[in-house]
């Protein structure tokens, strides 16, 4: 159902082509019912994972976007959940045409570093908020000590999924994968507890892993609120 990535150097390609694929049935059908399974569980926010890394996450986040605009009419928050960019990956914001005002992106480095114009709540305005959800982290120069709170990945995530709530009619996350070594990226198990269900992208390089029984651990925690897995039969490496 998933198509190979387009070049990047022509982005309104991109888009044309992300056009393209929103107006295959079984996308569409997919669109359905996840506007379907919200009537039962009413849900807002959904990860999508995937256990290695190009496996069709962001240009099937992308078009699930494009393509539950198209059947219910109704606003999507589309976030890289990606803090740390590989050069060679697809980026989600190049995949998003800016003239569609319905579909809305965010990025969680951006939010993290709050410098995309996002304002937060203030924490003094957020009741009941625990104490567990903020980092404390001091910050030495020679002789000086400078204390200072940030949010945590928790808090972050979490923050994210519940503003979105009352604005739009779902949340995607597009994540790192749940193999991801690297330690400056959002853990996506992390991203996939906090949010109300998730799906999984799988591609023959998961099914020829080595290590497959370990992604299929990973993958049967209940706390990932799994509704489905996409088959990206076009993978390529």
């Amino acid at each position: 159902m998933i198509t190979r990535p387009p070049m990047l150097q022509n982005k309104p390609a991109l888009y044309d082509c992300l056009k393209d694929l929103v107006r295959y049935s079984e996308l569409k059908r997919l669109a359905y019912n996840i506007v379907a399974q919200q009537q039962q569980k009413r849900f807002r926010s959904l990860a999508v994972l995937s256990c290695f890394p190009m496996e069709g996450k962001t240009l099937f986040c992308a078009a699930l976007a494009m393509a539950y605009v198209d059947a219910c009419r109704s606003s999507v928050l589309v976030v890289d959940a990606t803090t740390y960019h590989n050069p060679a990956s697809l980026n989600l914001k190049d995949c998003l045409d800016p003239s569609l005002s319905q579909i809305e992106y965010l990025s969680l480095a951006d939010r993290r570093n709050k410098s995309n114009g996002v304002r937060p709540t203030p924490m003094d305005a957020r009741p009941g908020r625990p104490l567990s959800s903020i980092e404390a982290e001091v910050v030495k120069d020679g002789s000086l000590s400078v204390s200072f709170v940030k949010e945590s990945d928790h808090a972050l995530i979490q923050n994210v999924a519940e503003e979105g709530v009352g604005h739009y009619g779902l949340v995607l996350l597009d994540t790192v994968s749940l193999m991801a070594g690297n330690k400056k990226n959002i853990d996506p198990l992390l991203v996939a507890r906090l949010t109300d269900a998730s799906v999984l992208m799988v591609s023959p390089r998961l099914l020829n892993a080595s290590n497959l029984s370990a992604c299929l651990k990973v993958i049967e925690d209940p706390a990932l609120h799994l509704i489905g897995m996409v088959a990206n039969e076009d993978y390529s490496q």
